[in-house]
């Protein structure tokens, strides 16, 4: 069993943890491009929509939150899993110059989730860490309310 099964199973999830690990995924999200750039400098212009979508759905959440709350959210929504999941193997696909169409599905999911982020932000009045998905969120912030 993983560790972080077994902290969850245990319910010894901690708040730094999870604040943690959304400064870390910032700052991959950050590096990414420029190491793409600096590699396969074509493909970043070839496919600069996507890069440009790609860049506003991890950004603009996060600024939402730092503006709404002070602090960036740590909500590990099931879309934002499922959305980078597909996002590493589609990558792999056009760096090895096979496909872009895993990247143009990646980069849809990823839109999708950004939006479900925003809103999940929008419904709390407080900061929370919990939200896995938007309706899940509604529950929490009814108890909230």
């Amino acid at each position: 069993m993983r560790l972080q099964a077994l902290a969850r199973r245990f319910e010894l999830v901690l708040l730094l943890g999870a604040k943690h690990d959304s400064w870390g995924d910032l700052a991959v999200y950050a590096v990414l491009p420029l190491g793409v750039y600096w590699l396969w400098p074509e493909l970043i212009v070839q496919h600069r929509g996507y890069v440009v979508a790609v860049g506003i759905a991890f950004a603009l959440p996060f600024v939402f939150a730092l503006a709404r709350f002070g602090r960036l959210t740590s909500y590990h929504t099931s879309g934002a899993k499922a959305a980078s999941l597909l996002m590493g193997p589609s990558l792999l696909v056009l760096f090895s110059g096979r496909a872009s169409w895993p990247l143009h599905v990646a980069t849809a999911l990823l839109v999708a989730e950004a939006i479900e982020e925003l809103a999940i932000t929008a419904l709390f009045p407080e900061h929370v860490c919990d939200g896995k998905t938007f309706w899940h969120a509604r529950r929490i912030a009814a108890k909230l309310a």
